[in-house]
């Protein structure tokens, strides 16, 4: 992978993903409802804009909010210079209460206190927004479910690009993505179509309804041609899809509850037991 000036990784295919998220994030941010605060918490920030593509994540969010649509953000990268320069670059974006924090996404809960006070938030505030996961790399999945299933972040939709391609070959003995994706307690998932050598691919859970996604990149994995799709991201190689274990979920009620055994996708599409009402695919 090539190195920008600043010495972060980008590809050819950068551009096409900041094209994605840009589609992505302007119909998010036009669907939500104006009488709820909108939260948007980037995991893997960056500096916000790189000369080689242009602006990064940050300040395409910024630059799509809505009016009359109060927003905040915070924005996550372990590179204390990206922040610094990012806190610069995001200066005259007044209209969004920002915080900034100059460490790895793994330990955000220890400042989860500063957070909560700094960005106006208690677990039982009714939030709206997005948690953006783009870790140019594998993320910390345990980390982003953990947080997914706290108060009151579990209310927020995810938005993760990942190279779905070398996720089975790195993380733990016959792990997928289904794996890493049904703990994270969404009743619905999207996917964009991967691209690339590693099958770079974009994948959008919710609890809410979003007949807005159909003016974007993605595509419901419950109907014919997300699974396809999906099938391809999370099995690039065409090998057998491994046999999903048993997971701790939640369900819509807040339970805790197990996911029985599955051989194959297909085995969960649909079945309408209590515990699949925050599967992948929905109900």
């Amino acid at each position: 992978m090539p190195k920008a000036l600043n010495g972060m990784g980008y590809s050819d295919y950068s551009p096409k993903k900041q094209k994605d998220f840009t589609a992505i994030i302007q119909q998010h941010l036009a669907a939500a409802k104006r009488d709820l605060p909108y939260y948007y918490l980037d995991l893997y920030s960056g500096e916000g804009y790189l000369p080689e593509y242009g602006d990064g994540s940050p300040l395409i969010f910024l630059k799509n909010i809505p009016q009359g649509l109060c927003t905040f953000a915070l924005f996550i990268d372990r590179n204390a210079a990206s922040i610094i320069r990012l806190r610069e670059l995001t200066a005259g974006y007044t209209k969004t209460r920002k915080m900034f924090i100059p460490f790895g996404c793994e330990d955000i809960f220890t400042v989860m206190d500063l957070v909560f006070d700094v960005l106006k938030m208690t677990e039982e505030i009714d939030l709206q927004g997005l948690v953006y996961v783009d870790a140019n790399g594998i993320p910390d999945f345990n980390l982003l479910i953990k947080l997914l299933n706290t108060e009151p972040f579990r209310k927020l939709d995810v938005l993760l690009n990942i190279p779905a391609g070398i996720v089975k070959l790195h993380m733990r003995k016959r792990a997928t993505i289904v794996d890493y994706l049904m703990p994270m307690a969404k009743t619905t998932w999207a996917v964009r179509e991967p691209i690339g050598r590693l099958h770079w691919s974009m994948l959008f859970g919710t609890n809410s309804q979003c007949g807005w996604i159909t003016d974007t990149p993605l595509i419901p994995i419950k109907t014919e041609m997300g699974l396809k799709i999906f099938k391809k991201a999370n099995n690039p190689k065409n090998q057998q899809l491994g046999r999903l274990k048993t997971l701790r979920i939640i369900d819509r009620a807040g339970r805790s509850v197990n996911t029985p055994d599955f051989r194959r996708i297909e085995d969960l599409i649909g079945d309408d037991n209590a515990a699949l009402e925050s599967s992948l695919l929905g109900t």
